[in-house]
């Protein structure tokens, strides 16, 4: 008989236990919503980013900070918007652009230095030299999720891809592996190392397979004649070219290497790192295949190539290709 009494009493103890749970809930709703409701206003957000805004608001748990509070609880509700988005195959490109709007408006600044940036369109380009524009979706401590809509070329892990970013005026171009390659709905993603360590291991920098005709002249005086070369890949501050230049060539020689960068000629005065023969082009009297080392291109020439050697003319910026002093050498 006991226990049969103290059965209604449990009832209401775990109602009264609801009730308040469900009042302390519309509390801290109606707070939150009247919270929104104020940085609409301070912001002054427009129609449309306001109602981003909301959507955000709605993705995230009461026990979670809102999406307003601060850049981490902000890049927590966009990643899992885009998430959705990719799933169903929407416009990626046009929804970060709007995500990064609606948090440079919340005054979310981004950290000094951070490479790949979360929201960031990028461009990854592989040892191929063939690109794909994507967007950074995830960005976590040591690694970026980046999603294109078909891989550039055919990549597996540890492969290393150069990426450029968008707006990116500090690191510029850089380099680091694939971790893990998957699919989403219609995207195709790319995880990548973008730790400290694995920036470290390879130059930022890396070489583009590429087929660029160019002039040269191999040899200090003014007398030597420029000659028709290929350069068939390139870097910042390197590139490997064909010619026949009528004598031998040796390392350490000088040599003027002339580039085509939109409509003009950009010359660099390069050592040469290494030559020899190309036995497949009619050994031994086929073209030198020469290793040339020279000053990195200043970043707005350098961008300006890169987007003629890529063909992705009015992506990349002239700033883009803004590397630190010690990642060009």
């Amino acid at each position: 008989m006991p226990t049969l009494l103290w059965i209604p009493s449990a009832l209401v103890v775990a109602t009264a236990a609801a009730l308040l749970a469900i009042r302390g809930f519309r509390r801290r709703l109606r707070g939150r919503v009247l919270t929104l409701e104020i940085v609409i206003q301070e912001r002054r957000l427009s129609p449309a980013r306001s109602a981003l805004l909301t959507d955000l608001l709605v993705r995230t748990r009461l026990q979670e900070e809102p999406p307003f509070a601060d850049p981490s609880a902000f890049d927590r509700c966009a990643s899992e918007r885009l998430r959705d988005l990719l799933y169903r195959g929407g416009d990626l490109w046009r929804e970060a652009e709007e995500l990064r709007g609606l948090r440079s408006d919340l005054g979310f600044e981004t950290e000094e230095g951070e490479r790949v940036r979360f929201l960031s369109p990028i461009l990854l380009v592989a040892p191929t030299g063939e690109g794909a524009e994507g967007v950074v979706v995830a960005r976590l401590i040591d690694h970026a999720l980046v999603a294109v809509k078909e891989y550039p070329g055919k990549l597996r892990p540890g492969v290393y891809l150069s990426m450029v970013e968008a707006g990116a005026s500090k690191e510029g171009e850089c380099a680091a592996p694939v971790v893990r390659l998957g699919v989403w709905g219609p995207y195709q993603l790319v995880w990548i190392n973008v730790s400290e360590s694995a920036f470290r291991a390879r130059r930022r920098t890396p070489r583009i397979e590429c087929h660029v005709e160019a002039e040269a002249r191999f040899g200090s005086e003014e007398t030597e004649a420029y000659v028709a070369s290929t350069v068939v890949n390139l870097s910042r501050g390197g590139a490997q070219v064909r010619s026949r230049p009528g004598h031998d060539l040796v390392p350490g020689q000088q040599v003027h290497l002339r580039l085509p960068v939109e409509g003009e000629k950009v010359e660099r005065v390069a050592r040469i790192a290494w030559a020899r023969r190309d036995a497949g082009g009619g050994w031994p009297e086929g073209p030198w295949v020469v290793g040339l080392e020279f000053a990195p291109f200043p970043a707005p020439v350098w961008s300006k190539l890169i987007a003629t050697v890529l063909g992705k003319r009015g992506f990349v910026s002239a700033d883009v290709f803004a590397n630190a002093q010690e990642a060009a050498a």
